[in-house]
């Protein structure tokens, strides 16, 4: 199951969507590009299954939601992930991102942003 641009360019978006069963989404590429309002509470989704996540919360201003329960072990390219998404400051740092093999651009433009991620493990 794929949730690619699902959001994208939803500016006015913000409802409360925490309730979704996303246990068999393997791709979230670009799911809240530009969807410049949200900010519900995410973070009790089961990720487990998704891959990509490029791209989630690009331009997602407003976001500001705890994501440390996520289980993003498969998760191989979360470039530009967070780029832009000018509010994010929560703990992500015990993420497991071993499989990641593109961050780039990641946090670019996540001016709230100021959390330790230093033991990430990141040769890939």
């Amino acid at each position: 199951t794929t949730m690619e641009y699902m959001f994208e360019g939803a500016s006015a978006f913000n409802q409360d969507i925490g309730a979704w069963d996303t246990s068999g989404v393997t791709d979230m590429n670009h799911m809240f590009e530009g969807a410049s309002s949200f900010n519900q509470a995410i973070g009790v989704w089961t990720v487990g299954e998704v891959r990509q996540m490029q791209g989630m919360f690009k331009s997602a201003h407003m976001f500001d939601q705890d994501l440390s329960a996520w289980t993003v072990d498969s998760v191989t390219d979360m470039a530009w992930m967070f780029a832009w998404a000018s509010s994010f400051n929560q703990n992500i740092g015990g993420w497991s991102v071993a499989q990641v093999t593109n961050m780039n651009n990641m946090f670019s433009g996540a001016s709230a942003f100021n959390q330790d991620i230093g033991g990430w493990s990141v040769e890939n």
